[in-house]
């Protein structure tokens, strides 16, 4: 059985999914937000269920006879959300480099195909965009240069860039869901530890660029056998058997750092941009199941991954970037069994940088002031 609603098929049971209090109010309080705005920011901790408000809001649609799409940077996430909807029942189609195209209203959207084909879509009356620090981007404001009428809902666990440029520009309000630390109180997500051995680490030479340490002078002070060396031994000695990411510099810095680890014997596997969508789901799939221990990878840790049995997340790359911190460390907040808190292996001292993950933040549109 199906119903239709203005062309668009919802298989029965596509309204059945339960939220929880505070993912109801934060859909409330965007709902108020966009009848007086046009472009609404929605901001909640990683693991406060933005991809079950995402079905939700798109199934609401669809339910209202209205178009709507999803728009991600990351295959993991086009794929990880075209499950969320098909787990509802909600019928839809994926705009992306290897999909024919469909006529569903409801479109899961990689940003860089879709920007090469604005003219083969009509605009939609709902723009949700994932991850939407990045909106500031060319590519996703051409994408709303040319949907100019569209209701857009950006979603978010870090309303800032680390180039510098605010999202005033973008959005006309925010809204804001539970802290981490709320979340952590009410069980949605692991409490944690920070363990930041004392490090001799000198960056007062390394430059900034783009709102961060330059990667090439980071990379040179950084790749060194004593800093990884001295991060295996800090992982066997306090977290020994667990799960972990790491956070590295550079692709070579990661494969450096897998080759520490399998050197001591520890299972151990890198992620990188330039393997297929089979082979980083494999590297995935082994580390869920626990046949690996370690993965190591430059920014394909920091947004996407979702594997909650993650227990520890190293940090062998210094940044300036608060959005860095705190996504990276999003990737071991949520619970699993047998799991009781997140450790957190800060080789680097970026919790001096940024401080606590559950400290108070007051977040703006306004773009990154001068010191």
């Amino acid at each position: 059985m199906e119903r239709r609603s203005n062309g668009l098929h919802i298989l029965d049971g596509a309204r059945t999914m339960k939220l929880r209090s505070y993912q109801t109010e934060m859909i409330d309080k965007t709902r108020g937000a966009l009848r007086k705005n046009r472009r609404v920011l929605l901001q909640g901790p990683t693991g406060c269920g933005k991809t079950a408000i995402t079905v939700y809001m798109m199934g609401r649609a669809a339910e209202q006879g209205k178009t709507a799409f999803f728009l991600v940077h990351q295959n993991e996430l086009l794929g990880q959300t075209s499950r969320a909807l098909w787990k509802q029942r909600l019928e839809h189609g994926m705009i992306a480099s290897t999909k024919r195209k469909s006529l569903l209203p409801a479109q899961v959207a990689s940003v860089q195909t879709l920007v090469r084909r604005l003219e083969q879509y009509e605009e939609p009356d709902l723009i949700i965009i994932d991850e939407c620090h990045r909106s500031a981007a060319n590519t996703y404001q051409a994408i709303l240069e040319a949907y100019p009428n569209a209701r857009v809902i950006g979603l978010t666990a870090t309303p800032q860039r680390t180039d510098g440029k605010g999202l005033d520009g973008t959005y006309d309000a925010m809204v804001q869901g539970p802290t981490i630390r709320q979340l952590i109180d009410a069980g949605y997500l692991c409490d944690y530890e920070i363990f930041a051995p004392p490090s001799t680490l000198d960056l007062s030479s390394v430059k900034t660029k783009m709102g961060d340490y330059d990667k090439a002078e980071l990379e040179q002070q950084v790749d060194k056998p004593t800093i990884t060396g001295d991060a295996v031994a800090t992982y066997r000695k306090h977290a020994s058997g667990k799960r972990a990411a790491v956070m590295c510099v550079s692709i070579a810095h990661a494969e450096h750092v897998r080759d520490s680890y399998l050197a001591a014997g520890v299972p151990a596997e890198m992620l990188e941009g330039k393997m297929t969508n089979k082979e980083r789901d494999a590297v995935i799939n082994r580390l869920r199941s626990g046949e690996t221990l370690i993965v190591t990878a430059v920014n394909l840790l920091i947004e996407g991954l979702d594997v909650p049995g993650i227990e520890v997340v190293q940090w062998l790359r210094p940044t300036q970037s608060l959005i860095v911190f705190m996504q990276g460390n999003g990737r071991g907040f949520r619970p699993a069994d047998g799991k009781d808190r997140l450790l957190i292996l800060d080789q680097v001292g970026n919790w001096q940088r940024h401080g606590l993950l559950d400290d108070d933040r007051e977040w703006s549109f306004e773009g990154k002031k001068g010191r």
